[in-house]
């Protein structure tokens, strides 16, 4: 089953978690892929701090974090990719991910970066979203119902792309409950 989490914008600062997620030797120089919405490569943080001036919108969280991590017995890449198979398998996943950015912003309508990581066991992504919106320079808002509604789009993109749904998740510390 894959796994799907949201953490709160509270483990490092905006800066720092996108610092985080392209970490090249911090992930063994295995980020795999990476894509960009609204923000552009090099100046990402800027963007994201620019969109949050223009709405007078600079309290609270900066950002919120979302990962999505690939079953470990189902689908892991173990580098170097030698074999065309292995190659076949990384396009089909880094397409997969790819249309899960696009599904978030669907939902967020905010500004995000993503990185794929393949330095642990299972194949996975991390999500960055700004906490303001693009369109109204308002918060976002990912209770219980748009976090059910955000999962049932992404098993979507999971199914048409021969991956496993979604398990639910749920530490009282760190995450947001997203169970049925």
């Amino acid at each position: 089953m894959s796994v799907f989490v949201v953490v709160s914008g509270k483990q490092y600062t905006l800066k720092g978690m996108i610092d985080y997620i392209f970490d090249d030797l911090g992930h063994n120089e295995l980020i795999i892929d990476s894509g960009y919405l609204y923000v552009t490569p090099f100046s990402t943080l800027e963007d994201m701090l620019l969109t949050k001036v223009i709405f007078n919108n600079m309290n609270g969280s900066e950002y919120e974090q979302i990962i999505l991590s690939l079953d470990g017995y189902e689908y892991k890449i173990e580098p170097p990719i030698e074999e065309e198979y292995e190659y076949e398998h990384y396009r089909n996943a880094s397409s997969m991910f790819r249309e899960v950015a696009h599904v978030i912003f669907k939902h967020t309508n905010t500004q995000l970066v993503y990185a794929v990581h393949a330095n642990t066991y299972n194949l996975h992504a991390h999500y960055v979203i700004n906490s303001v919106r693009k369109d109204n320079g308002l918060k976002i808002q990912l209770n219980k119902k748009a976090l059910l509604d955000l999962k049932a789009d992404i098993n979507k993109v999971l199914e048409a792309r021969g991956f496993s749904r979604i398990k639910s998740r749920y530490d009282a510390n760190n995450y947001y409950e997203i169970t049925e």
